[in-house]
């Protein structure tokens, strides 16, 4: 019996040693180490800021790690959209997130915006009408889960008039 509790003590410590925050950075890593790690295209590097161009859920998105002198502390995620894109895509893949984050986290902490729900309810066809009907007034959707070592922040904001902004960060607890 002892023997099965070490052999589990080893294991979950590992798992835990092992543990990764976003892609495979852990929190309190030196630029150093997220630049032997990451595999998307650095871009720009400046002190307590590395900046990449990859793609996260299909999506070509920038990427920027922040470091304060205790290392990695915050992941801001921009997705790169245009003006000119289709807008269903955007909002396709800020419901897949959701999904995601909700599968992975549990109901965010202020729930999901009603928009967003009949939104993701509704079949592709009506997902243009309910889209071309939103699209008349500005549409936000702002959510916050928290793991045990992060708070994860997903944001969309959308327009008729400016190209949307869809954003995901991870900061540090």
């Amino acid at each position: 019996m002892k023997k099965n509790l070490l052999i589990l003590a080893i294991l979950f410590s590992s798992i835990l040693l092992n543990a990764q925050d976003f892609r495979n950075a852990k929190w309190g890593s030196l630029p150093e180490e997220v630049k032997r790690t990451e595999n998307a295209r650095l871009i720009k590097e400046e002190d307590g800021l590395l900046v990449y161009s990859g793609h996260i859920d299909g999506k070509l998105a920038s990427i920027w790690y922040l470091f304060s002198n205790s290392g990695l502390y915050k992941i801001n995620i921009k997705f790169q959209v245009d003006k000119g894109q289709d807008y269903l895509r955007c909002v396709d893949t800020h419901v897949r997130l959701i999904s995601l984050f909700t599968n992975k986290y549990g109901i965010p902490e202020e729930g999901i915006a009603p928009w967003v729900r009949k939104y993701a309810s509704a079949g592709r066809d009506k997902r243009r009408e309910i889209m071309s009907q939103m699209m008349k007034e500005e549409m936000t959707s702002d959510l916050t889960w928290k793991s045990g070592t992060s708070k994860i922040e997903l944001s969309l904001k959308l327009s008729g008039e400016f190209k949307p902004v869809h954003s995901l960060t991870y900061t540090a607890l």
